[in-house]
């Protein structure tokens, strides 16, 4: 999905004619699906069903930030059970209880860190954070549900696309001027070979 709109693109490039809109469309998907891949993340909002590996305090989900965590399921050796989760908020700490009922994960918005903590069943002095507990060691043991992602593009990143579209545009105008015998126009690959200004706004966003 295209990170920025037609009519960004077009009052961006004070383009007013529609001579070229389905080019600006397919620019704007490549662009973006570019950036989305160097950054290894999808940015638009939007449910997602991830798999991790457990055997670790904490898991981190890649669809950031994370809005909210629906569930979390850790294997047991025959199936998935779903932990309780945080009953004040996001910010709850590992066992503080609520109603005399101890969390089993909480969450981070912004990194998208979801730690494994004690549950009800676990008896556990209170404050000894000295052994913190970790999800069943099973591959892909951990199942979380969950909605991630920005409803709104931030600005910075929209700026980003915008400008390296422009480049695109200019490149592809290049090479429409040229002609050699035998050569073919063919879809730009993906790389990410961005200018400095670009990649440094990118490099904010990038999780791998």
């Amino acid at each position: 999905m295209a990170l920025v709109t037609l009519s960004e693109i077009k009052n961006y490039l004070t383009i007013s004619n529609s001579t070229n809109d389905n080019n600006l469309n397919s620019l704007a998907n490549y662009a973006s699906a570019v950036a989305e891949s160097y950054c290894g993340r999808e940015f638009t909002s939007g449910y997602a069903i991830e798999y991790h590996d457990g055997g670790r305090n904490s898991i981190y989900a890649k669809k950031l930030p994370v809005n909210n965590v629906n569930s979390v399921f850790e294997y047991d050796g025959i199936q998935y059970v779903k932990l309780q989760p945080p009953t004040l908020s996001s910010e709850a700490l590992p066992n503080v209880a609520a109603n005399n009922i101890s969390i089993e994960y909480t969450w981070d918005s912004e990194t998208g860190q979801i730690t494994r903590s004690y549950g009800p069943s676990v008896s556990r002095p209170e404050l000894d954070y000295s052994s913190p507990p970790i999800f069943n060691n099973y591959k892909k043991g951990v199942k979380v549900e969950y909605n991630g992602g920005y409803d709104s593009i931030p600005l910075d990143l929209k700026l980003a696309i915008l400008d390296y579209i422009k480049i695109l545009l200019k490149q592809e105008q290049s090479m429409q001027s040229f002609t050699f015998q035998g050569e073919t126009k063919g879809a730009f690959v993906l790389s990410a070979n961005f200018p400095p200004h670009i990649r440094r706004i990118l490099d904010l966003y990038r999780i791998i």
